[in-house]
């Protein structure tokens, strides 16, 4: 990108125009931007509020990316980077609105509508964000001042490398993904760690998968394996605000538990539960388990520092002093890929005023129940890097919970910020996540987004439909929460993770990935290929094409 004219930008936008500033274009941010545009579309096609709409609004998307990662694919990414690169969507198949392309005052690329819209997107980061403006940096070393009149920043959290690559363009996503295969194919032997959630289980099975004469250990320093609090809570709540009688609310998901641990086990997954992991930090020893599980989070590092520790060159991060299992057995490995949760993505709050925002304990954004970061009337924020689960959860409205980590939750939330920007500008009374229901469309049940129940006063509630984990290219075990049912590997289901979301994606929010113009025979061959990945010297090859 070239050098940006600081005095284009560090002027308050005119009277008449509205800015609003999305800092972050992954699955949530592109939600807001797309449910933006679809506001301002069907506001101008109506001529009664042609007094008060501005005359124009600008939307600025603000990313370090040239593209957006189907991160629901990391583990099958891990070992098959043909597949990598067809769940990699570059910024022009995102098909926001077709506009004109022009010339921005940004210097990015920029879209130009009939109907008082437009968007650029711009190439940097947030490196601080204020009450009315944030500071941007960009690859080049500019540094400069946006104002802003809205801000959403949906930023994420940070995770370790190789399931949060670098991916600024897609050429470097597959030199990453290359190489992480690479090493995978090289290690005799690979430790997952985890903490909880699925990511970890999946890219377990996944490698055992591809390489099934590798040593796979998965670890968690929880006491079960796979540990997923969060879907018994909302499937415990789901059911509890329906119709469907439950004595033993968590009962389906122990089951779904024990049918996922029985899977691995079959594959030859090696399962160690309440590991207790030894690691050197700042040259003293400090001791993690489950009671202790922030001690070996990465620091709350600037951008540029986070992805030099995260290089293609070192995919897999710090190795462990020592990592013990529940009967203090030593656990070696050649390769340790880190599947820990980390730390929201919140720098640019803590460099500012705004760190007050930022909670002590969790690290997440502070927002209220209308998705804005209070005080502040302008700024929203969502995704994993805010508190809008807990406030979904506090003010009991299950349907959708847990918003953060589900797409169709991230979808609704999009909605939900979209639409009380344009009630804001408009002066109107913004809506609550109590009003999430009113945010679901008929195309959402199509989509197999959510299911529709009723609650105890007869009353339709959407909620959330199944819960796939995806363990290897013939395995799967499912939860049909509308019923209770635990379902393995069954045909139907295996045929909905085939493509790990990219389908739903597509439907969703609009993206076009490359992986949605093959036939399922293509898919299936490519998927059965296993001499495509096991050959070092053809992923130098290939590297080398790259």
């Amino acid at each position: 990108m070239a050098s940006t004219d600081k005095t284009s930008t560090d002027t308050a936008a005119s009277p008449r125009t509205v800015r609003i500033l999305v800092v972050g274009v992954s699955f949530a941010g592109l939600a807001v931007t797309k449910a933006l545009c679809k506001e301002l579309e069907t506001l101008a096609a109506s001529k009664s509020l042609d007094d008060i709409l501005p005359d124009r609004v600008e939307i600025i998307l603000l990313d370090s990316k040239k593209g957006l990662i189907n991160t629901y694919a990391a583990a099958r990414a891990l070992v098959d980077p043909d597949f990598a690169a067809k769940t990699y969507a570059s910024l022009d198949q995102l098909n926001l609105p077709s506009y004109d392309s022009s010339y921005s005052l940004l210097h990015s690329e920029t879209w130009k509508s009939k109907f008082k819209l437009e968007i650029e997107l711009l190439d940097g980061w947030c490196y601080a964000l204020f009450e009315t403006h944030a500071t941007i940096r960009n690859w080049e070393g500019d540094e400069f001042d946006l104002k802003f009149d809205y801000c959403v920043f949906a930023t994420g959290v940070k995770r370790r490398y190789p399931f949060s690559p670098r991916g600024f363009t897609k050429n470097s996503y597959m030199e990453e993904m290359y190489k992480t295969t690479t090493d995978i194919s090289h290690a005799g032997s690979v430790c997952i760690i985890t903490e909880m959630g699925i990511q970890g289980v999946e890219a377990a099975a996944m490698i055992k998968d591809r390489f099934p004469e590798k040593k796979v250990t998965l670890c968690y320093t929880a006491d079960s394996v796979p540990y997923l609090p969060k879907l018994t809570k909302a499937y415990a709540n789901a059911r509890a605000n329906s119709k469907i009688k439950s004595e033993d609310l968590d009962s389906s998901v122990k089951l779904f538990e024990q049918a996922a641990r029985k899977q691995l086990l079959e594959m030859g997954v090696d399962l160690k539960s309440n590991v207790t992991i030894e690691m050197r930090k700042k040259d003293s020893q400090s001791t993690v388990n489950d009671d202790n599980d922030n001690d070996y989070h990465q620091e709350d590092v600037e951008e540029d520092e986070e992805y030099e520790e995260g290089s293609p060159s070192s995919p897999h991060l710090q190795k462990p002093t020592a990592i013990y299992d529940a009967e203090g057995n030593r656990i070696d490995a050649d390769m340790y890929l880190w599947c820990t949760k980390k730390l929201p993505n919140v720098s640019a709050l803590r460099k500012s005023k705004l760190s007050h925002c930022v909670s002590p304990i969790t690290s997440e954004i502070i927002v209220n129940e209308e998705a804005r970061v209070s005080p502040y009337k302008t700024i929203f924020s969502l995704g994993e890097c805010s508190t809008l689960d807990r406030v979904i959860e506090r003010h009991s409205v299950y349907n959708i919970w847990p918003a953060s980590i589900t797409l169709s939750g991230k979808v609704i939330c999009g909605r939900l910020v979209a639409t009380n920007i344009i009630k804001s500008i408009l002066g109107f009374p913004l809506l609550t996540v109590s009003d999430f229901d009113r945010l679901v469309e008929p195309a959402d049940l199509e989509n197999g987004m959510v299911y529709v129940s009723q609650n105890e006063q007869g009353e339709d509630i959407n909620l959330l439909n199944r819960f796939i984990i995806a363990l290897g290219s013939k395995r799967c075990v499912s939860l049909e929460i509308s019923v209770g049912e635990v379902r393995v590997n069954d045909e139907e289901d295996l045929k909905t993770i085939n493509d790990f979301k990219t389908g739903l994606l597509s439907r969703l929010l609009g993206i076009d990935f490359d992986l949605l113009h093959e036939n399922d025979d293509n898919n299936d061959a490519a998927a059965d290929d296993d001499s495509k990945y096991d050959e070092t010297d053809e992923l130098a090859r290939e590297m080398e094409k790259l």
